[in-house]
This record gives structure tokens, sequence and C-alpha cells, in this order.
């Protein structure tokens, strides 16, 4: 097990004789995460841009802690087991890590979405408008037939797909494997019981399998009814969607 030695300093002490990684790669994460939480967003958005991989290479991390720790725990923030991302991005996300805390809202995830809903104008939440056509000159119309419009746009928050049906005049994307979709399929299950007690994130560190990471979000957040709650994550779309379904007996619908 790792542990953040700025959080949790005596559970951190187990961490200097795990074997993922050596002792001068735990020294490096913590010089990493103090540089990065002590420059500005401007610089970092300015700097030489490298993959992310390549980054950690040239910063001086071992292939051990690369491999078992970093690939692992970045590619289910990117969807990018290549760790193509934008050594910027890598910068930025670890200074927002080392910065805030991690956490589940007590009463379930859907709580953030209540609480900024509560904050808007009674009636300014509509549900089912689905997005039928876009028109930069008048806004965006839905199915219904209805135009919507704002004195500084309108956001169509939308997947690659989606968008590029909207926006036919988008640049296609290049077939080539960079240009790969990155998403993810995300899966809950009820258990009897946690495999682990402390409220800790599991790494596949093997690139072996079909499962990135999990957690059990109960051992954050107890449910109201007293049941265990597992949270995993497999990357690639399609691909591990139906591999889920054929090897886990999984019934779904795939469009």
């Amino acid at each position: 097990m790792l542990s953040d030695p700025f959080r949790f300093p005596i559970r951190s002490l187990s961490s200097v004789f795990s074997p993922v990684g050596t002792l001068p790669d735990k020294l490096l994460v913590g010089i990493t995460r103090l540089r990065a939480a002590a420059t500005p967003d401007d610089v970092i958005l300015s700097s030489p841009e490298t993959t992310t991989a390549r980054h950690l290479e040239k910063l001086g991390f071992s292939p051990s802690i690369v491999e078992r720790f970093l690939r692992p725990f970045l590619a289910g923030i990117f969807f990018d087991p290549a760790l193509d991302t934008s050594s910027r991005l890598f910068e930025l996300v670890f200074k927002r890590l080392a910065l805030g805390d991690n956490a589940l809202p007590e009463a379930g995830i859907g709580a953030i979405a209540a609480q900024l809903a509560d904050r808007l104008p009674a009636g300014s939440v509509r549900l089912n408008a689905r997005v039928a056509a876009i028109d930069p000159s008048s806004g965006v119309t839905l199915d219904t037939g209805e135009t919507v419009s704002g004195k500084l746009g309108v956001i169509v928050a939308v997947e690659q797909p989606e968008a590029e049906k909207l926006l036919p005049q988008l640049p296609a994307r290049p077939k080539n494997k960079k240009a790969a979709e990155r998403s993810t399929v995300c899966l809950y299950f009820s258990a009897d019981r946690a495999a682990v007690q402390e409220p800790v994130l599991l790494l596949n560190g093997s690139g072996k399998g079909i499962v990135n990471n999990m957690f059990f979000a109960t051992n954050v957040a107890p449910s109201s009814n007293g049941n265990i709650f597992c949270h995993k994550t497999r990357l690639t779309g399609r691909r591990a969607a139906e591999a889920l379904a054929k090897d886990g007996g999984l019934s779904q619908s795939l469009s």
C-alpha cells in the first residue's frame, strides 16, 4: 500500500518498504508534488510540452513505479493507458491532487447535482430535452422544434461521436492510434462484504485483465441501507464493454 506522507505521515512509513517502486521513486513523487503545488497554472500551461509517459521518464521515475502505480492511476483519470496525454495536463492534475482532497458526498454523488440545481432559478433545469441541431447564428434546436439561445451562447456537452453528428462541418478525426476515442466503462456491484476495510483505491499494476482500478465506495460514505458497493473501471470503451459482457456474464445493450 502506498500512502500520501503529507496527509498520512504515520501510515506512509509502510510505503517505504513497499515493493512498488524504489526509495528514490518515492522521494521523487514527493518532490514532484511539492513542485507542482508551487507552480502557477500559467507557468504550467506555457511549459515545454510532451506526452505524460515521456515526462515521467524525464523526471526520472523507474519503470517499476510507472507500470505498477503511475500508469494505472493516471489511466483511470485520463482514460489513456498509453499516457499520450499532454504533460501540461499531468502537471495541472497533479497540482490539484496535491492541493485538494478526494471525497464522496455523505448523501451520495447525486447530492452534487442537487446542490447545483438548488442555486438556480426555478424552472431553469429542463430534463429530457434532446438537442436535434445546432446553428451558430440562431442557437440550439431541440427535438420538439423549440430553439434555445443565450447572450453568451449555449454549451452543448456531448461525447465526440454525437458532436460530429450535430456539427458535420467539424474536421474529421485522423484514423490513427493516437486519435482513438478515450472512454471508460464503469460498473457498480453490491457485495456482502468489502475485500478491504480502508478507504483506498486498488490499482491493477500487472497490465493484465480487464479492470484498471476499483474501490469500495461505502468504505468512504456508508450506504443508507448498509449494503457494500464496489466500483470498477475498465478503459477503452466498446471493446471493454463487450469483454465484460462476455467474461462477466453481463447483459447489456451496445449501440
